[in-house]
């Protein structure tokens, strides 16, 4: 038998679901980028761990995608509590951790691979399998946090971020990942390419010695839950067409403004729709 062909986009992270007033919704950077980079036609792989239930959903919402799975007894669930001072998160459930050799090795080749954890599930160290010629972008916020006993998430010094930024090519986190200025700084100081995505004030785009202000689009906000992923997602597959920064943000801020648009991974847009957002005005105009 034939082998599959490598995905152009391959995902590594813990696929979740985000439990939901009338039950669940796939969610996580995996679904969120994920559900982007479906809707944008560009082939997609994702290493993951979930139990069977957990792998349904998953195949249901990304049908098109190829999995490469890491048994385990539970998915990841995650219950978001949105307040006026903030989000509040509980991890209710954890999938087993991964390991480096989880990612097929033809897969480390991939055009695009995201290493995306969202609970300290993918090792640092996967970063040195991956390929000179892959494109590796990082949403760190799983090496960000971790998980208290009663399930409560809360922030966490990220300790490996030299080693994972010395070969990504591109880091995209919130302004509100790391919990101090200086914190933010040092992780800056270690990327290749880094933007500091700001919800609604748009995002701040930091290569070459220079910041690049970047607004986003004006939109009828209905989940804002996975913006920043599906944000990161756009923005890998214009930055690998065009190597262009600049551009794959402002193409990312219009997928983004369309995201939050519908429930979970809903409101993904093909690239139409984002190029017609983006001859839009935007936010500051």
């Amino acid at each position: 038998m034939a082998s599959s062909p490598v995905p152009d986009y391959v995902i590594v992270g813990h696929i979740i679901k985000d439990k939901v007033d009338d039950g669940y919704l796939l969610g996580g950077t995996v679904s969120f980028a994920g559900g982007v980079v479906h809707a944008l036609g560009v082939p997609l792989g994702v290493v993951s761990a979930a139990d069977a239930d957990g792998r349904k959903l998953a195949a249901r919402m990304l049908p098109d995608a190829e999995f490469r799975w890491t048994d385990s007894a539970e998915t990841t669930i995650y219950h978001n509590i949105y307040k006026p001072d903030g989000r509040v998160q509980y991890c209710l459930a954890l999938a087993d951790m991964l390991a480096p050799t989880d990612i097929p090795d033809d897969w480390c080749a991939a055009p695009i691979v995201h290493l995306g954890p969202l609970t300290g599930e993918v090792p640092p160290e996967m970063v040195d399998r991956l390929s000179d010629d892959t494109l590796v972008g990082v949403t760190p916020q799983g090496w960000l946090r971790r998980r208290l006993a009663d399930g409560r998430i809360e922030a966490k010094v990220w300790d490996s971020y030299q080693a994972v930024l010395r070969r990504a090519d591109v880091l995209v986190f919130s302004e509100h990942d790391p919990t101090t200025e200086e914190e933010c700084q040092r992780y800056l100081d270690a990327s290749k390419v880094a933007v500091v995505t700001r919800a609604k004030f748009g995002a701040e785009v930091h290569a070459g010695g220079t910041i690049t202000h970047v607004p986003t689009y004006p939109a009828t906000e209905v989940d804002p839950t996975g913006a920043g992923d599906g944000f990161c997602g756009a923005f890998l597959v214009e930055y690998r067409r065009t190597g262009s920064a600049i551009d794959a943000c402002r193409f990312a801020s219009a997928a983004a403004s369309l995201l939050v648009e519908g429930p979970g991974i809903a409101g993904a847009a093909d690239e139409d729709r984002i190029r017609e957002r983006m001859a839009g005005p935007t936010r500051e105009e």
